[in-house]
């Protein structure tokens, strides 16, 4: 009977066990299906096929000036008219300035004036080891050299007769004063000679020659602009110079002074424009010049232009509405009709979508089907039983994924529709 009684108090113990590991046991199993989609699950499928295989990225940019021509001051001018517009296109040949004659008369004068003079001081140090410099020199010394051998000769007879007393003590001190300064001539006349050689071999001779050919330079400059009428080198849209300043005009105006080389105006040539944008540090590992790219706009008429990647900076740029890291990159447009040439405008907003990778036959699923975002997929059988298979992954892009092997043509990959994996 005791026997009996222990046993009793001893079952909810045992009953307590069981069900603990009965309950362990349903929570694993339902941990280890909480991946699978429940029977009542709403699926999506895809057929697998062969396709092309393109992953784009977009990005937002303005038309800019990409080939192009900058017009330069020929000289310091006033502005007397300006035949266009900022922003107008304009024709080869076209009068773009007339600057004031006088102004460009003086400036060429004054520049044949420095040629000349560099010139002259130039051919001064071509012949200097016999030009005047150096014959005065020679010369200089050549007389001192005689006056310390009259000295000499003085001080050797003043000796003479002071040894015989015929001469007082002072005069025979102001023979050796004499002789003294008539040394110290030469030397000084051998030091001047020496430096006076000098000249037309060392530093002054260099900056003499360097100086005839920036003078040179200069009268070249002034003279090829000699007219002082600007006409256009090419076809395009003249383009305001940049400015330090944004939001400034910094353009030329009528009665307004021009300088030597002052950049007047940019000619922006309408089958060599671009599109700028900027790119975030992120996706700086997807670019490589030379990528395809497909251009919009709204101002492009339904338009779709084509183009490539020319550019990417290696530094970044500073932002004045985001903090994030950008870097500026350029799209060259392939060269443009002339109906989409006189549909755009610098300055227009484009759309540039930028082609990373591009297969011609590929399988790919899209990315929604993958398990939990990784290699793997489910199948629907003949038998409709559903089936994971792992897979290997090439390019992923928003909406597709690429699969390198794993999956065949015609196979069904099926997905819980919104993702929702658990029941």
């Amino acid at each position: 009977m005791a026997n009996f009684l222990g046993r009793l108090k001893r079952r909810p113990r045992l009953v307590l066990a069981v069900t603990g590991a009965l309950g362990l046991g349903a929570m694993l199993l339902a941990f280890s299906r909480s991946d699978e989609p429940q029977a009542d699950t709403p699926m999506a499928s895809y057929v697998v096929a062969e396709e092309p295989f393109v992953i784009r990225q977009s990005f937002s940019g303005r038309i800019a000036p990409g080939e192009q021509v900058e017009v330069l001051s020929p000289g310091d001018a006033s502005v007397l008219e300006i035949g266009f517009r900022f922003g107008e296109r304009v024709e080869a040949g076209q009068v773009l300035f007339r600057l004031n004659p006088d102004d460009v008369w003086r400036n060429q004068a004054e520049a044949r004036i420095a040629y000349m003079t560099a010139e002259e001081a130039a051919r001064k140090m071509q012949v200097w080891a016999t030009g005047p410099e150096m014959r005065r020199a020679e010369r200089a010394l050549e007389n001192a050299r005689y006056q310390l051998s009259d000295n000499e000769r003085r001080h050797d007879e003043a000796r003479r007769l002071y040894d015989r007393g015929l001469i007082a003590r002072s005069e025979m001190e102001s023979q050796q004063n004499s002789l003294r300064q008539a040394r110290e001539a030469v030397v000084a006349a051998q030091e001047d000679l020496q430096t006076t050689r000098s000249r037309g071999s060392g530093v002054e001779r260099d900056v003499s020659l360097i100086q005839h050919g920036l003078a040179a330079t200069r009268l070249k400059e002034a003279t090829a602009g000699a007219s002082s009428v600007i006409t256009a080198p090419r076809a395009g849209i003249m383009v305001r110079p940049q400015s330090s300043n944004p939001g400034q005009d910094n353009g030329p105006k009528v009665g307004g002074k021009v300088s030597t080389g002052q950049s007047l105006g940019v000619i922006a040539a309408m089958d060599g424009l671009d599109v700028a944008f900027r790119v975030d540090e992120a996706d700086l590992a997807l670019l490589e010049v030379g990528t395809s790219a497909d251009v919009t706009g709204p101002g492009f008429n339904g338009r779709t232009l084509s183009g490539r990647l020319i550019s990417v900076a290696g530094e970044a740029e500073a932002s004045s509405t985001s903090d994030k890291t950008q870097f500026a990159a350029r799209v060259r447009l392939d060269p443009l009709s002339p109906e989409d040439a006189s549909t755009l405008r610098i300055g227009m907003t484009g759309s540039v979508s930028l082609t990373l990778y591009k297969a011609e036959k590929a399988i790919s699923v899209p990315v929604a089907a993958l398990i939990n975002g990784g290699p793997q997929l489910r199948l629907r059988k003949a038998d409709g039983r559903i089936e994971t298979r792992s897979i290997q992954l090439g390019r992923v892009g928003p909406d597709r994924a690429e699969v390198l092997s794993g999956l065949k043509v015609g196979e069904t990959v099926v997905w819980p529709i919104g993702g929702d994996f658990n029941p």
